[in-house]
């Protein structure tokens, strides 16, 4: 692919080639899925939380969580309004990934046994498909593989991609899982 750029000293059209993807460092890939883990470990306390003060309104009580508790999301609120009403942003209290994670967060809540395998299995899919370049699964001795914890550790992964604005291909090597 060889798009047209415009040079900016001379704004003469010209072609250059495009740049190859970046070649995903193993350093990288590390920090991709330790923070996958993280973000994962801060799903399940709010899922606790949700789940210990009821199920009812998910994404209100997960809000209510991670702005600070009822004061500390109407402050927010309150800081929010003021700063449009002046003009000074034009930005919205939730940050536009929060509806998909909010949504992540009732599938996690909704599926108890795959949740509480998450962080295993993020591990083993680092270990295995990342460090070891092995294509099979290993058996993490629970019982046979819990197919509810893969697909909820690979959405954990791609969601905190998504919400970071890294490049979801650190996680390539557990997208055919």
């Amino acid at each position: 692919m060889w798009p047209i750029s415009i040079a900016p000293e001379n704004r003469k059209p010209s072609l250059t080639p495009a740049k190859p993807p970046p070649k995903n460092d193993p350093k990288d890939v590390l920090l991709a899925f330790s923070g996958a883990e993280r973000f994962a470990l801060s799903l399940l306390e709010v899922a606790y939380y949700v789940h210990s003060h009821g199920q009812e309104n998910i994404p209100s009580q997960s809000r209510l969580y991670l702005y600070g508790g009822v004061f500390g999301k109407r402050e927010k609120e309150r800081v929010f309004h003021l700063m449009n009403k002046l003009g000074i942003t034009g930005e919205q209290l939730d940050p536009p990934w929060l509806d998909n994670t909010i949504e992540l967060l009732g599938r996690l809540i909704s599926n108890p046994v795959g949740a509480s395998d998450i962080l295993r299995h993020l591990s083993a899919f680092f270990y295995t498909y990342s460090v070891r370049k092995e294509a099979i699964m290993p058996d993490l001795g629970v019982g046979g593989p819990n197919t509810q914890a893969i697909v909820l550790a690979k959405d954990v992964a791609f969601q905190f991609a998504r919400a970071t604005g890294m490049r979801e291909s650190l996680f390539d090597s557990i997208k055919s899982v």
